[in-house]
Formats: structure tokens, sequence, C-alpha cells
């Protein structure tokens, strides 16, 4: 008979006195033990089922060269060609699940397109004609088979460095993570991703957060939160569903990027009620330039170095600031950074335009402003005296009088900036107070 068991205690003299208990109890019986193939004296370090189980360093390796051999010749075998059968790839996909107790998740992640492949066929020596995305799993493993990390064992009691909950609503993906400032994510679907199932939704969301604060979440074990099942089963096995595979796919590449040992777990709608919350919330300002009206000014009074209002869908700049951290920001919250040493890029949302002038004033910045030319507005005379004349600050203008596709739409699309043509004259308004 073969048993492979083994336990772990807290404490040497636990572990060394069920060794003695179990030792009696098979003695008693009628067993016969193989002491060469047996380990009965407690260590922390061991060699069992064909893997390093060092509890030491926290880690599962592979011990075995010829396990690693064997799988870099069968990878190898097959990434070049455009045939296999069944039998060859199931050889290889249950050589890597095999080592899922080393490499963890990644072993069912990167391998799910040959598993497609072979559910598909009914007889084991089919010819199956490989598809590119199996065969960039292949060559996955061709790469990284030597330089994958031995998975590190996370005690129940380790605690999470950060907490993320996220949520997506049907216009917005929304996450909150929870550190000393709390940061709130925050972003707005575009058509494709309206049209995409809830849980591919809940998944980006999942995704775009960890690109968003991988700087933030750095070298960190974070601890994620989801109201979706679907999503946290994918984020630890992948999806038989190529798009979602293909979110699992960068979820696990943005961890391996910014060294993040992320765990997964579910949690009622109820105890997600933030994240929920924020995934709801809608932006109405998110409407644009026109990016012909852009390069033209950028040419004219550029290059412009910062867009001080933009998000993920609209920004003009590399660098920009946003209402929420959103993917591709430099920052949140435009006014909390200093203009000065900026040639602005500035299209700020109606109600803030007040706040805007009097910020580049003081900040004493320089950049391009663009305004509806409403002159009852309540910033009207932030911008002219009381003669009806540009202040000093504005060396420059030009004034584009009803213009047609000017603005470009937001996700409001009954909005006024989201007509062809504008329903009153706009200002370009050149700001030097430096």
């Amino acid at each position: 008979m073969y048993l492979d068991d083994g336990w772990i205690c807290d404490d040497f003299q636990s572990c060394n006195s069920a060794s003695v208990h179990l030792q009696n109890d098979l003695k008693h019986a009628g067993f016969h033990v193989n002491e060469e193939k047996s380990q009965w004296h407690p260590v922390q370090s061991l060699e069992w089922l064909g893997f390093t189980w060092n509890l030491l360093e926290g880690a599962i390796d592979i011990y075995l060269f010829k396990k690693l051999e064997n799988l870099r010749v069968k990878v190898h075998n097959l990434r070049f060609k455009y045939f296999a059968t069944a039998r060859e790839l199931a050889s290889v996909v249950g050589s890597i699940i095999s080592m899922r107790f080393a490499y963890g998740p990644i072993c069912q992640i990167f391998t799910r397109q040959l598993s497609m492949l072979i559910a598909s066929k009914v007889f084991w020596d089919a010819k199956i004609s490989l598809s590119a995305e199996a065969i960039d799993e292949l060559h996955f493993w061709s790469q990284n088979i030597d330089s994958l990390s031995p998975r590190v064992i996370s005690p129940w009691f380790r605690l999470p460095e950060r907490i993320i909950y996220t949520d997506a609503s049907d216009h917005a993906g929304a996450g909150i993570l929870l550190d000393e400032s709390s940061e709130t994510f925050h972003c707005m679907w575009d058509d494709f991703n309206k049209a995409q199932s809830s849980t591919f939704r809940e998944l980006k969301a999942v995704e775009l957060l960890l690109k968003t604060m991988g700087s933030k979440l750095e070298n960190k074990f974070v601890k994620l939160y989801s109201d979706n099942q679907n999503v946290i089963r994918i984020v630890q096995v992948g999806s038989m569903k190529s798009p979602l595979q293909c979110l699992a796919f960068s979820i696990f590449n943005t961890c391996l990027l910014f060294n993040i040992d992320l765990s997964v777990a579910w949690v009622p709608r109820l105890q997600n009620c933030t994240a929920d919350f924020v995934s709801k919330f809608f932006d109405f300002d998110d409407w644009g330039i026109h990016q012909r009206i852009f390069r033209y000014f950028d040419k004219l009074w550029g290059p412009f170095t910062c867009d001080l209002f933009a998000s993920s869908n609209n920004y003009k700049v590399a660098k920009y600031y946003s209402l929420f951290w959103t993917p591709g920001t430099s920052g949140v919250d435009a006014f909390a950074h200093n203009w000065a040493l900026e040639n602005s890029w500035i299209v700020p949302p109606v109600h803030l335009i007040n706040r805007t002038i009097r910020y580049l004033i003081f900040c004493r910045a320089k950049g391009v402003l663009i305004v509806p030319k409403w002159i009852s507005a309540s910033y009207w005379p932030s911008i002219v005296d009381m003669n009806g004349k540009y202040l000093s600050c504005i060396v420059d203008y030009v004034e584009y009088k009803y213009p047609t596709n000017f603005f470009t739409p937001g996700s409001d699309k009954s909005s006024i900036f989201a007509t062809q043509t504008f329903q009153s004259s706009v200002l370009v308004l050149r700001f030097d107070a430096s």
C-alpha cells in the first residue's frame, strides 16, 4: 500500500508527538513501513511528491529537474507546429497542471486555450489545428519555464497590506483602495465595454484598477474583494471564453509586472456598497475638444505639457489630471498640483471655470483655457474688466462663432457639448499669469 501523506504543526514538539503516534498506529495495524522512503523526523524543508516544500522561506518549488526537462521537450516539439493530436496536447497540459502546487493559478490560466482545443475533439489521435492563442501559450511556457518564481505559501494569519473593493455598473467601473488615504478609482465605459456582459465589465474593472494603481500596490500582499463570483473564479484559474481569458492574462501580467501578491475573495453586495455606489457615478463632464482643434493650438501656442481636466477617454497630453484615479492619469484633482511649471491645456467643466482662473493667477501659471462665450455666466467678470476688455493675463485669444465639430461628445449624449454645431461662440484664451 502506498500512502502519500504529511502534517504540519505549530512547533517541533507537537509535530514529533504526532509522528510517534502515527508510527505506533501503523505498527499496531500490522503495516510494515518502508523507512527509506519515510520522513519521521520533523523538518522545515521537505522533498515530497516532486516538490520542495520549504516552510522556512514559505515557498513551494520543483526539485525534479527531469520533470521540467520533460515539459521543455514536449513544448519545444509543439511550439513550431500548426497541427497536433489531442493526445500530444493533453500530455503537455497534464505536465503543466501537475506543477500547480509550485506555480499556482498560472498553470491553469496559461493552458486554457490548449484545454479548449483538446475538448473540441472526440478522438485522442485526431489532428487539431493550433490557434494563435494556443501557440502563444506554448511560447509562454517555452520562454518562462526556467524563470518562474516558486509559489509563496501565504499563512492564514498573514494580513493584507492593501485591501481593494471593486464593482461595475452598466456605464462605469469602480474600485476603492483602502490604505492611508482611501483612493477611489473610476472609469466610464465606452460603447464597446457597455455592450459586454456584466462579468466582462467587472473583470475589466479589476484589470484597469490594478494597472492604474500598480505603483501603489507594488511589492504588496493585496486582498481584492468582488461581489461577482465569476470574477473571483476567472482571476484564479482563467476562463474558457476568449475575451474573459484575455482579461485574466492581463491581470496576471500586471501582478507579475508590479510583483503584486494578489488574493481574491467574494463578498455579498451589501458588503461592497461603497464600490457599488462609485460605479453608479455618471460623469456628465467627460466631453472633450476635437483632436484637430488641439493639434492646431498645440502648434500655435504649445507644446502643451499637461492636460489639467481630463479622463482616460479624452486626454490630449500624456501627462493629465483626472477627477478620480483612472488608467494613465498622472494625479487626481488638478487643484492639488502646482501649475507654475506647465504650459497647460485647460478645458474645465463649466462650474469650475471661475475656480480655474483664480488658481491660474494664484500659481502664476500659463496655458490655454477654453470656455463658452457666455457673457451672463458667473465666470465672465473673471475674464473681462469693467470696460469689457480682456484682463492683462489674457495675452491672446481666438473666437469661434457657433463652431461645428469643435467638441467631442462624452458619455452624456444629450449634453449641449454633444451637438454637432455648438449653440454659442467659444473662446480659446491664451493665459500667462507668470
